[in-house]
């Protein structure tokens, strides 16, 4: 799980984000690299194996089809990991 706000655990993560319950530096790389095309904020993701939580900030740039483009990466990952 990630948030969009300052805390303790910020390994690997972009500015601005942190951890709630450390993830790997894998995941910190797939997230910064997705996170780099990303045309929102986000405030909230949780990845789990049967689930993805998206929160994002909905801000006028944000579109469906990056929200689709993120989550489909990030559950190929969870999938094939």
């Amino acid at each position: 799980r990630v948030v969009g706000q300052q805390g303790w655990d910020t390994d690997g993560l972009p500015d601005g984000l942190a951890w709630h319950d450390q993830g790997s530096a894998d995941d910190a790389a797939l997230l910064t690299r997705l996170l780099a095309d990303f045309p929102d904020d986000l405030l909230l993701l949780e990845v789990y194996s049967n689930r993805v939580t998206l929160m994002p900030a909905e801000n006028k740039t944000a579109n469906a089809a990056a929200y689709e483009s993120f989550l489909t990466e990030i559950l190929d990952s969870v999938l094939h990991s």
